[in-house]
């Protein structure tokens, strides 16, 4: 939603109107997903609204900020996000109290370095090297799939449960994100 507001203001990005129908499907989709609808609407539910709704607005922004840098390749684009990320959450942590070191087991190390390296750093690499090969929206668009991947290796790999909502919420991201792209 936030890229779909950035397009046109940053990037001067026409947004059609079968763009913007199929991004509410999407959005209708991801709130299906999220199980917020059947929230009984505690703290914890608004807190978690909003936490995820200040996370979309920074997601944009990296975003943003990628597909206007000039002269660095996607790798290097990756190292200065995730550079500056790691520096953040460690103020954070050093100010919250939350950075346990001696607390880490070899296991956790490597762990840590798995998911940061390959997990984050490979494939944030392979994301921004493909931002400049389309359009703005396009990329709002398709940003989608991560939390309706995310929702399936939970249900496969994990075998949490899922409600009949979570699944038309499904349908309508794929459905939206493939209608949004067609031309």
């Amino acid at each position: 939603v936030f890229m779909l507001a950035a397009a046109p203001l940053v990037f001067h990005e026409t947004i059609r109107r079968r763009k913007l129908v199929c991004a509410a499907i999407t959005i209708g989709g991801m709130l299906l997903v999220s199980g917020v609808l059947g929230s009984d609407g505690n703290i914890g539910d608004i807190t978690g609204v909003l936490c995820a709704l200040a996370g979309a607005f920074f997601y944009a922004a990296i975003i943003v900020q990628s597909k206007t840098i000039q002269g660095l390749d996607p790798y290097e684009q990756t190292a200065v996000q995730l550079g500056t990320a790691a520096f953040f959450l460690l103020v954070y942590c050093l100010f919250t109290g939350q950075m346990d070191f001696q607390a880490m087991t070899g296991t956790g190390w490597g762990l840590t370095l798995l998911l940061g390296v390959v997990h984050t750093g490979l494939a944030y690499g392979i994301y921004f090297g493909s931002l400049t090969q389309v359009p703005a929206q396009t990329t709002a668009i398709l940003s989608y799939v991560d939390p309706v991947v995310a929702v399936c290796i939970s249900v496969f790999v994990l075998q949490e449960p899922i409600t009949e909502l979570q699944l038309a919420g499904i349908c309508l991201v794929l459905g939206g994100m493939i209608s949004g792209e067609r031309k």
